[in-house]
């Protein structure tokens, strides 16, 4: 077994003791139980040469010649949010899957329903929950969850 010293960007650090043949998830696995860490959101990487080489997942502890005399740092990342499927109910009572991000601008997701759907921007409203999407807003302003469902309308001509 080899002792392996996680620092991580607080200044605190966690020494981990695993197998060399042990992959760099079940190092983060250890970096969670020790120090609360998600898996997700560690970004694990060795400190040589001026440059930081990331820790692949899948490899080994031996793949990266990693010793007690070399640490690991850690960067915490937030975890990336999943891409989550809505559904646009078009003018037309169609019902169309669209992949969207919580965090999504408003604008980013009505280009995409322009291209998709072929009705110009300034003719049509989304809807959801009965409030008009403002386009200066992001999708989850608005509540919008995998699952929802958007409403296209058209604009009424003025005269």
């Amino acid at each position: 077994r080899m002792q392996i010293t996680v620092k991580l960007m607080t200044g605190k650090e966690c020494s981990v003791d695993l197998e060399p043949s042990a992959t760099v998830t079940e190092l983060k696995q250890e970096v969670k139980r020790l120090a609360g860490i998600p898996e997700t959101s560690q970004k694990l990487g060795l400190n040589g040469g001026g440059h930081i080489t990331v820790l692949e997942d899948h490899r080994t502890l031996s793949d990266y010649d990693l010793s007690p005399a070399r640490s690991v740092v850690m960067l915490v990342t937030e975890p990336k949010p999943t891409p989550s499927e809505i559904f646009l109910s078009t003018h037309k009572g169609q019902t169309r899957t669209y992949t969207f991000h919580p965090d999504e601008a408003v604008s980013d997701f009505c280009d995409r329903v322009t291209r998709q759907e072929g009705v110009p921007r300034s003719q049509q409203r989304l809807i959801y929950n009965g409030r008009q999407l403002d386009e200066n807003k992001r999708m989850s302003d608005y509540g919008i969850t995998p699952q929802s469902t958007v409403h296209q309308t058209l604009r009424l001509r003025g005269g």
